[in-house]
C-alpha cells in the first residue's frame, strides 16, 4: 500500500510537471503565431510599399524621358538660333566693310 501511494505521488508530480511544461509550451505557441501574423504583416505592408514605389518610379522614368525629349528639341533650337544670330552678325560685318 505504501508502494502505491508512493507510486501516485510520483505520478501525481510528473502530471504536474507535465501540465507546467504543456502551459509553457502553449503559451510559447501562441507567441509564435502572434510573431508569425506580425512578421506577415509587415510582409504584406512591405509588399504593397515596394509596389507603390515601382510605380512611382514608373511614373519619374515616364518623365525623365519626356523632359529628355523636349531637353533635346531645346538644345536644336538653340542651335539653330545660334546659326541664324551668327549669320546676322556676319551680314552686319560685311555691311560694315560696305
Amino acid at each position: 500500500m505504501k508502494k502505491l501511494n508512493e507510486k501516485k505521488t510520483l505520478l501525481s508530480a510528473a502530471l504536474k510537471d507535465l501540465n507546467r511544461d504543456l502551459r509553457v509550451l502553449n503559451s510559447q505557441i501562441s507567441e509564435l503565431k502572434n510573431s508569425l501574423k506580425s512578421t506577415g504583416d509587415n510582409i504584406n505592408f512591405t509588399q504593397s510599399r515596394e509596389t507603390q514605389l515601382r510605380n512611382k518610379l514608373a511614373l519619374l522614368i515616364e518623365k525623365e524621358n519626356s523632359l529628355s525629349g523636349k531637353k533635346e528639341k531645346l538644345q536644336q533650337d538653340i542651335s539653330e538660333l545660334k546659326q541664324k544670330i551668327d549669320k546676322v552678325a556676319k551680314i552686319r560685318m560685311d555691311m560694315k566693310d560696305v
